[in-house]
């Protein structure tokens, strides 16, 4: 459709450069195109920009919740290091509820990881596991890299 407007637009320019003449109907119609397709550009525009507005505070809030995530695997990583958990006069029940809960746990975290990581690949946005990886070979630790 936008193609074949472009053609006729230019087909009625060469008209016009010839001194064809055209219907007034014709002209009307060229008329009106022309700020149709000058308001689709306006369009275009102002939504492409929006579209990148929404792209970076999406990025903004995604950074804000892979710092959360984080915290809930140091968490995660502190539960699981539970001196009880490895103690032969430990209950159990108790240690094998815990250990349920925690492989749920863990299961949620991978989940939320993965999704994540989805996003950034949609939005073409850095990856915090790459971001992460170059932290810690030029830090030397592994303090901030994501699971």
């Amino acid at each position: 459709m936008m193609v074949d407007l472009l053609m006729y637009l230019c087909m009625y320019g060469s008209f016009l450069n010839h001194k064809i003449l055209f219907l007034l109907q014709n002209t009307l119609v060229l008329q009106a195109s022309g700020g149709l397709l000058c308001h689709l550009q306006k369009t275009i525009k102002h939504e492409s920009s929006e579209r990148q507005t929404c792209i970076t505070n999406f990025n903004t809030s995604l950074v804000k919740d892979i710092d959360e995530l984080k915290q809930e695997v140091k968490e995660l990583k502190r539960d699981v290091e539970e001196s009880f958990l490895v103690d032969v006069n430990s209950d159990p029940q108790k240690v094998t509820d815990l250990l349920s809960s925690l492989a749920v746990r863990l299961e949620q975290i991978t989940g939320q990881a993965s999704q994540y990581k989805q996003y950034q690949r949609d939005l073409q946005v850095l990856n915090f596991r790459e971001e992460n990886a170059h932290n810690y070979s030029k830090n030397g630790s592994n303090e901030n890299v994501a699971v």
